[in-house]
């Protein structure tokens, strides 16, 4: 700064003194002039201002004290009815927790069934969702929703199960798919057979699928060969799954529903149909079977009439032969003699029955000409004849003759006789325990009339009734006296008495009659060893009797 500009600075400042000065002066001699000129009375006013000043602070302070007062317990008041749950609901979010909270767990009603489906929806969590999410967070949302939505498809899968009839599916379409399936593929192995080709394999494959679409107008070669056919299929099948047990919410949820479509391709249906056809896992599976149940001779003995494989017939005569010898060692004429030599008798039949199927399947199939031949001579060479009764009650002869109907389109009669039967057995065994009940406790007591109505109205819907899908082709005066006996108040096993003997006349005079001259009941008399029985030993054997084998066949081929 200049020295004239300080200059100027001082003198303004010096100026301000002064104005100020000359202020306070003239205030000074005011007040001076004002308490000469009154004196007693200027000390009053200024005490009585000062006490005015005092007393409207003092006022004021006291009445806004008391209002500030009354808004705090308005306040406070009004506050009461709310109740803010936000930050204690944060806390508890932030908590971290170990216990899945409680909530309804029922599922199909019955807790037998319920208890079992929990056990494994934990286990499921345990093995599977736990082990990678207890890596990411500590929280339970996430396993309390996943509970729920597998609860809420197993409550949908529950309750559409109860809405269909299962009983026709299981005792008709899927025993007659299961059979179908079957008669195509023996069908397919007989064409590959006669092409005598090298690749035996695809040449089956080709014969399989060509016969299927010649038969049911269907060809599945894509989905069964190509795998990604197959996945594809499958991924549309688990989105049909998905949309009819998902909830809305659940299924609209994309991400949510590719995750669970892939998890059930590639997680179960892919694993589990490479396992089922997996031939060492059937071939265990078959032994572990065996380990669990013993068969019958005669189901022993069918298995080596019916088998195609040389490599297993002689196996089976190699170990024939090893027990012979071992039994010939212990013939020495003790006190075991008769057992022995019953062992050896049973064990020289089998290999007799080895022998037999080895020649049939050395001299190859039987062509059409000398089946014919003997058919036409059956009159006169006496071969056994079967009975109807008698293929009814064998289970080889049953098949063939099963076959051989359903070839010919008359399954619905032959199944409609086989189910009354199992009616009459069942109805009958039921009305017998329960009037032995009321024998013992000398009080009337009926039968189930329930279950037995029941199961006689599936049987007349199935074949009967006129919206039937097998409706069999009888004389109405015959389902009307069936109707009025299923009318009655008590329920009989003797129903379709009259039906059934319709039904069998059907079977015997349109089907049995023929079967007996058709090339398969000549297969099936080979099959049990009866193709030359009555000329070889003179007595009309029956199946009972050709396939009953001395006691002891089966410890002797076990040790």
């Amino acid at each position: 700064m200049s020295t004239p500009s300080r200059s100027k600075y001082i003198w303004s400042c010096f100026e301000k003194m002064m104005v100020s000065g000359q202020t306070l002066m003239w205030l000074s001699l005011a007040a001076c002039l004002f308490f000469v000129s009154f004196q007693g009375y200027a000390l009053l006013l200024c005490v009585y201002g000062i006490a005015f000043i005092s007393g409207w602070l003092a006022i004021v302070y006291h009445f806004g004290k008391q209002a500030v007062s009354i808004s705090e317990d308005q306040m406070k008041s009004k506050l009461s009815h709310f109740s803010f749950k936000g930050i204690e609901k944060v806390k508890e979010s932030m908590e971290p927790t170990t216990k899945i909270k409680n909530f309804d767990k029922r599922m199909t009603g019955a807790s037998v069934i319920d208890d079992v489906l929990k056990e494994v929806l934990e286990f499921t969590v345990r093995d599977y969702i736990k082990t990678w999410y207890r890596q990411i967070s500590d929280h339970d949302s996430f396993l309390v929703d996943f509970w729920q939505c597998a609860q809420k498809v197993i409550i949908t899968f529950s309750n559409r199960s109860k809405e269909i009839d299962w009983m026709p599916y299981f005792t008709q379409k899927l025993v007659d798919d299961f059979a179908s399936h079957i008669r195509l593929y023996r069908r397919a192995t007989d064409r590959t057979f006669q092409t005598k080709s090298e690749d035996i394999v695809a040449t089956l494959e080709n014969a399989f699928f060509d016969m299927e679409c010649e038969m049911d107008n269907m060809c599945r070669d894509l989905v069964c060969l190509k795998p990604e056919a197959e996945r594809q299929y499958l991924q549309d099948l688990s989105d049909v799954l998905l949309f009819l047990l998902l909830p809305k919410e659940d299924f609209h949820n994309k991400p949510f529903r590719y995750i669970v479509r892939e998890v059930l391709v590639n997680g179960i249906f892919l694993p589990s149909m490479d396992l089922l056809s997996d031939p060492d896992y059937i071939n265990q599976y078959i032994a572990w079977l065996c380990q669990e149940s013993s068969f019958t001779r005669e189901t022993f003995l069918t298995v080596i009439r019916s088998s195609d494989s040389m490599e297993e017939l002689e196996a089976v005569r190699a170990k024939v032969d090893s027990d012979i010898a071992k039994w010939r060692s212990k013939d020495t004429g003790g006190s075991d003699d008769t057992a022995i030599k019953q062992n050896l008798n049973s064990l020289m039949f089998l290999r007799d029955t080895c022998d037999m199927r080895i020649r049939r399947l050395l001299d190859g199939p039987l062509s059409a000409e000398p089946i014919l031949d003997e058919l036409e001579s059956c009159r006169y060479n006496s071969l056994c004849v079967l009975t109807l009764d008698e293929i009814m009650t064998n289970a080889t002869a049953l098949q063939s003759f099963i076959e051989y109907v359903s070839n010919r389109g008359g399954q619905q009669y032959l199944f409609f006789y086989l189910n009354v039967e199992g009616f009459r057995t069942a109805a009958g065994q039921q009305i017998a325990e329960m009037q032995k009940q009321s024998h013992d406790t000398a009080t009337a007591v009926e039968p189930d009339l329930k279950s037995l109505r029941r199961a006689a109205n599936i049987i007349f819907d199935q074949y009967l009734s006129e919206k039937a899908v097998s409706r069999l082709k009888i004389e109405p005066e015959f389902i009307k006296y069936t109707v009025q006996k299923m009318n009655n108040k008590m329920m009989s096993e003797d129903i379709f008495d009259t039906v059934q003997a319709r039904v069998y006349q059907i079977l015997h005079c349109e089907y049995y009659e023929d079967f007996l001259h058709c090339p398969a009941y000549i297969k099936l008399l080979g099959d049990l060893g009866l193709l030359n029985s009555k000329g070889e030993d003179g007595d009309n054997l029956s199946v009972e009797e050709e396939g009953s084998v001395p006691t002891g066949s089966e410890s002797s081929l076990g040790s």
